[in-house]
């Protein structure tokens, strides 16, 4: 099991990134297996790439969402889609 210590789902400190700066990991678990979504410079916008993520993915086996970190947001001109998810067929 992972330990989140931010406010945010799917959001990870991430301080071994280049000359010890720190960054945020954001990641979500999918088709058995955690999947990295990318490294951000604020654990807002890991938080945010993770949202997006996960409202592009299918509902877990339980039929369930995932958790959204901003369930309101309805700004989606930013999105960036993992190299991975573009790759799976979730049509």
């Amino acid at each position: 099991m992972h330990y989140n210590f931010f406010e945010y789902h799917g959001v990870r400190l991430n301080n071994a990134g280049k000359g010890w700066k720190i960054s945020y990991q954001a990641q979500i678990f999918y088709n058995g297996k955690m999947k990295h979504i990318g490294t951000f410079k604020t654990a807002k916008e890991a938080a945010e790439h993770y949202d997006d993520c996960s409202r592009l993915l299918p509902k877990g086996k339980r039929g369930l969402r995932r958790k959204l970190n901003f369930p309101q947001r309805s700004d989606w001109s930013h999105i960036t889609i993992p190299k991975w998810l573009l790759e799976e067929n979730i049509g």
